[in-house]
């Protein structure tokens, strides 16, 4: 939820992008009734979504999905599947090579998790600073600033 909310504080979500991360669909009942259905998005899936909308408002963050401990989480990801859904008693079978993915996965995802995080903070610090400096001149009645604003505030009337 740290992506969605920094991209909602920084003005860049969007519904579809709500709906994806509440993980949800919605369709219309024949009596007309909003009808929510819960869906099942892989955790791959969601955070590679999730790197993409970080991207959207951190252009310079880079994840790589290359890395030996990516294709180790996906690894790990699969056995827990396996074995939280076994077909036949050999797959609730852990081996340490198992075991190593998982830990070689986990540590990868705890340091990519904690990148994003440090540059999408970086990114609202910016953003902040930013908003800042335009307060102040406001304030100050800085006639560029002043401008701006009121044409901004006329083209979103319009």
């Amino acid at each position: 939820m740290h992506i969605l909310s920094m991209a909602k504080d920084l003005d860049v979500a969007t519904p579809q992008m709500e709906m994806a991360f509440a993980e949800a669909t919605f369709s219309i009942s024949s009596s007309g009734e909003m009808v929510e259905q819960a869906r099942y998005i892989s955790l791959t899936a969601m955070i590679r979504f999730s790197t993409k909308v970080a991207q959207t408002f951190c252009p310079d963050l880079v994840v790589d999905f290359g890395h030996v401990g990516w294709q180790r989480l996906k690894v790990a990801i699969a056995t827990r599947n396996r074995i939280t859904h076994p077909k036949k008693n050999q797959d609730l079978d852990v081996s340490e090579g198992d075991v190593e993915a998982a830990k070689v996965g986990f540590f990868w995802f705890l340091e990519m998790s904690l990148h994003v995080m440090e540059q999408t903070v970086r990114e609202l610090r910016i953003s902040a600073l930013m908003t800042r400096k335009v307060v102040d001149e406001l304030i100050a009645g800085d006639p560029d600033t002043l401008a701006l604003y009121e044409r901004v505030h006329r083209e979103r009337d319009e």
